[in-house]
């Protein structure tokens, strides 16, 4: 698993591994995990991304302006 936390004009925060990953189209409607972090990243006015593939990991990425 790697973390990186960036602070400048636009701050971001990465979490990526190199696990399973899984299909974003399979996850359930009240699947609640992804929809919270969605959600939080929208409370505050920033960015919120999931990049992931069946046997390639996942990153997921909250980025915006301070």
């Amino acid at each position: 698993m790697h973390i990186t936390l960036t602070a400048g004009p636009v701050c971001s925060l990465t979490i990526s591994d190199d696990g399973q990953g899984f299909d974003l189209a399979t996850v359930p409607a009240g699947h609640l995990g992804l929809r919270f972090m969605r959600e939080r990243a929208d409370a505050v006015g920033a960015n919120f991304s999931v990049d992931t593939t069946p046997g390639s990991g996942t990153t997921i990425r909250v980025w915006g302006n301070p």
